[in-house]
């Protein structure tokens, strides 16, 4: 209920801010984004659509910090952050370039 309630305020910040590419942290922010039932394990370390934006779901940080820094999460976290890294810059020049 609460995640529904503060839907709109969500979905409004992020038009305010307009971001390049939307990172969801963990599986509430995935379910949140891409709908109920969605597994993590199911749609990590992939490129989806919210809207029109690219999202990339990717572990909580507090999952990662829980398991230890040479756990699966951690490394995984570590790898979508430097790919979604990678991914903004190409989509900043894409934006730069379409001025």
């Amino acid at each position: 209920a609460e995640i529904e309630r503060c839907r709109p305020w969500t979905l409004r910040q992020i038009e305010v801010i307009d971001p390049l590419l939307i990172v969801t942290l963990g599986q509430h922010a995935t379910q949140w984004a891409l709908g109920r039932g969605t597994t993590l394990s199911s749609v990590r370390g992939h490129l989806h659509q919210f809207g029109t934006r690219p999202l990339l779901p990717t572990f909580h940080p507090a999952t990662a910090i829980r398991v230890g820094r040479t756990g699966a999460p951690a490394l995984l976290l570590e790898e979508d952050l430097r790919y979604a890294a990678a991914l903004l810059s190409r989509l900043r020049d894409l934006r730069e370039g379409a001025r």
